[in-house]
């Protein structure tokens, strides 16, 4: 079975071919995996394809009738170096294609990428004058002119 983090649970998995070999593939909130179980020379038990989801730009089916599979393509950066198309043979492609858009596009309980968010208070007074409200910090009504009686 597949390594998971703590915050991390399977979502769909399935009997899979990658490149002609089997094993099983993997949908999880964070990333698709797959582990080799048979091939000509891959023998154990390993995750060799491990593909976080904030990398996938793309989940297209190809194919017809048996020979249907879906097709992965991911994000191009620099620091990417690996194959930028993963093909997978899964019994039903309809179905994969469908929970891993879901599980992309679904806000995740993610915290790789911390964002800080700066609130700003504003308070606004209004104008004894003419009413307008406009920000606690002005010394005059930015409409009449009036001065701020504190």
């Amino acid at each position: 079975m597949v390594s998971l983090e703590p915050d991390e649970h399977i979502l769909i998995t399935d009997e899979a071919r990658y490149y002609g070999t089997k094993g099983k593939l993997y949908l999880t909130n964070k990333k698709i995996a797959f582990e080799y179980e048979k091939g000509i020379i891959f023998k154990g038990k390993y995750s060799p394809v491990n593909i976080p989801l904030e990398r996938i730009s793309e989940v297209d089916i190809i194919g017809v009738s048996l020979l249907r599979k879906i097709i992965i393509n991911l994000v191009r950066d620099q620091s990417s170096f690996s194959i930028p198309r993963y093909e997978f043979k899964v019994n039903n492609p309809e179905t994969w294609k469908a929970k891993i858009d879901v599980a992309k596009s679904s806000p995740i309980d993610r915290i790789s990428k911390e964002r800080e968010v700066i609130i700003k208070e504003i308070v606004k007074v209004k104008c004894t004058y003419c009413g307008m409200l406009f920000e606690q910090t002005l010394s005059r009504c930015p409409n009449c002119g009036g001065l701020v009686i504190r």
